[in-house]
């Protein structure tokens, strides 16, 4: 009968075994930490870019349905005021009116939005006119933008969030202005740089006025 010794195995193998776990540990933490960062990032670039085409989509039905002529318009960068021809009871009156004695559009409502750069919400607010009208040159009761920041937020309707720009540019034709809207958001992530962090969405487009800009 042979009999065969058993050998123990050396600290040198113990060690190698060890570092080849802890390497491959350390890699598949690398890689669901990279995976994670990714996830997280993506997500973070979904949500900016929904609420700038939340806020580009509201604009564009609201000024499909407003107009500037006649220095009813005003705007700066933080804010837009416009004669909307929407209806301010829709249970009650037509989506669209027209002046039985003219044949123009009736406008019903002051519409303005107003971006707050302390928290970059932008909220919409309106004001009906009293009487309504067909000229926009006898519209009354606007709001000048310095009214803007002071109106209450709760009278808003918060339209978007993490806007961080929203103006128009200056380019304009007879019937539509070009916006610029800018999104930003950081991931919320601890082991990223700053400029990593950061995400920012930007759409420029050129919107239709209902009733133009200019007579």
């Amino acid at each position: 009968m042979v009999c065969r010794q058993i050998r123990g195995v050396t600290i040198a193998e113990l060690l190698i075994v060890s570092v080849l776990f802890f390497s491959l540990l350390s890699l598949a933490t690398m890689f669901m930490m990279r995976g994670k960062r990714v996830s997280v990032k993506t997500e973070t670039l979904c949500r900016v870019q929904n609420e700038a085409v939340k806020l580009t989509r509201k604009l564009t039905q609201d000024l499909n349905r407003g107009t500037m002529k006649d220095g009813t318009g005003q705007y700066d960068l933080n804010g837009l005021i416009f004669l909307s021809s929407r209806p301010v009871d829709p249970d009650t009156e037509a989506e669209i009116a027209f002046d039985t004695t003219t044949g123009k559009i009736v406008w019903k409502q002051w519409v303005a939005y107003y971006r707050d750069p302390t928290v970059n919400q932008v909220r919409r607010f309106s004001r009906p006119l009293t009487p309504y009208v067909s000229r926009p040159i006898e519209a009354t009761g606007s709001w000048v933008l310095p009214d803007l920041p002071g109106l209450p937020p709760k009278e808003g309707l918060m339209v978007a969030e993490d806007i961080t720009e929203f103006f128009p540019t200056g380019r304009m034709t007879d019937t539509a202005m070009e916006f610029t809207i800018r999104a930003q958001r950081e991931v919320p992530l601890g082991n990223m740089t700053d400029k990593e962090k950061l995400v920012e969405v930007e759409i420029s487009t050129m919107i239709r006025m209902g009733d133009g800009m200019t007579p």
